[in-house]
């Protein structure tokens, strides 16, 4: 079941199919939840795309057919965290050189300029949890 809850309570939800038509729904979940006035809903949404295109490409959940990517929103002391959940990979994400002849590679290079800090972990479970946070 998808659910959308509004930021105003100072956390939003969304749990999506780990498909690449999911990335547009990922994107108006941000706009649904932070509204499309909010001066942070470009750059968090450039983030959520490139976070949830990662989990889809790169994690278990992008290679099962009932894979799912979790995305959380989270309004704190004037910043705004993004935090995208999937069934974890070979290995964390991370920042590589980028091959500038390359189609892809760059996703991660983006977040690191969009955001104030990220950084991702293992869960107890081999989820992976990347998080952004934007000055809100």
């Amino acid at each position: 079941m998808n659910r959308v809850c509004t930021l105003n309570t100072r956390q939003a939800f969304i749990r999506l199919p780990a498909r690449v038509d999911q990335v547009a729904r990922a994107r108006e979940f941000v706009l649904s939840a932070l509204g499309a006035d909010h001066p942070s809903a470009g750059p968090i949404q450039l983030i959520v795309d490139e976070l949830v295109t990662n989990s889809i490409l790169h994690s278990r959940s992008g290679r099962r057919p009932d894979g799912k990517v979790s995305i959380t929103l989270t309004s704190h002391s004037q910043l705004i965290r993004v935090e995208v959940t999937d069934d974890g990979g070979a290995s964390l994400p991370r920042l590589r050189e980028a091959d500038f002849c390359a189609e892809g590679g760059r996703g991660l290079h983006l977040v690191d300029a969009l955001a104030t800090t990220w950084n991702c972990a293992r869960g107890p479970y081999g989820t992976t949890t990347t998080w952004a946070e934007v000055a809100d």
